[in-house]
């Protein structure tokens, strides 16, 4: 069978890695030059930044590691230390907040 793919994003890149895996005839589509959706960092005039909000890349399981650069080789990715902080409730706390929620004051 065969599949077409819209979007190299990280939901097509997995759909298509998935399907392909499984035996089918996989294309996928992207109308940029890159791959990576919403997941993407630009360059401009030296600054990094990321458009469409923050992305982070951090499994606990070395399988999801492995198989996330099968899709997109190690080399490929533009590794950048990242050191944000949030200012919340008169306190400065870790980015991202989410992540980040044991620096809270319990009240």
């Amino acid at each position: 069978m065969k599949i077409a793919v819209l979007g190299a994003g990280v939901s097509g890149l997995t759909a298509a890695r998935v399907l392909h895996d499984g035996g089918y005839d996989v294309t996928l589509y992207e109308k940029a030059d890159v791959v990576g959706g919403l997941a993407i960092t630009r360059n401009v005039s030296g600054y990094l930044y990321d458009p469409y909000g923050g992305h982070i890349l951090g499994p606990k399981l070395k399988k999801v590691t492995d198989w996330v650069f099968g899709i997109l080789p190690k080399e490929n990715w533009q590794y950048t230390e990242r050191n944000a902080k949030i200012w919340f409730d008169g306190r400065v706390v870790s980015y991202p907040f989410e992540l980040s929620l044991g620096e809270l004051k319990i009240q």
